[in-house]
């Protein structure tokens, strides 16, 4: 499952002490998290690794459009820190 890669990707991150990537899966964790709190009201998928890609789908859209909203409003730090968060999503 894609939910259990991504917890051992953590793990490691952890182990090698790579910090941009651990807050990076962190995030995406906690992302997931969300989904599954919001979807206890309603009707939760029957496949688990379809919500996972759903959110890392919705992420990665979300980064693409703030490194060009970056890139055009002269801000290229944030445009290379949002490009690496997108690199590990």
């Amino acid at each position: 499952m894609l939910r259990d890669s991504i917890k051992s990707a953590q793990v490691a991150a952890m182990k090698e002490g790579d910090k941009t990537r651990l807050a990076a899966i962190r995030l995406i964790l906690a992302k997931i998290k969300d989904r599954d709190i919001e979807l206890r009201t309603g009707n939760a998928p029957d496949d688990d690794d379809a919500l996972v890609i759903d959110v890392l789908q919705k992420m990665a859209k979300q980064r693409r459009e703030s490194i060009q909203m970056y890139k055009d409003g002269g801000r290229t730090e944030l445009a290379e820190a949002e490009a690496t968060e997108l690199a590990v999503i």
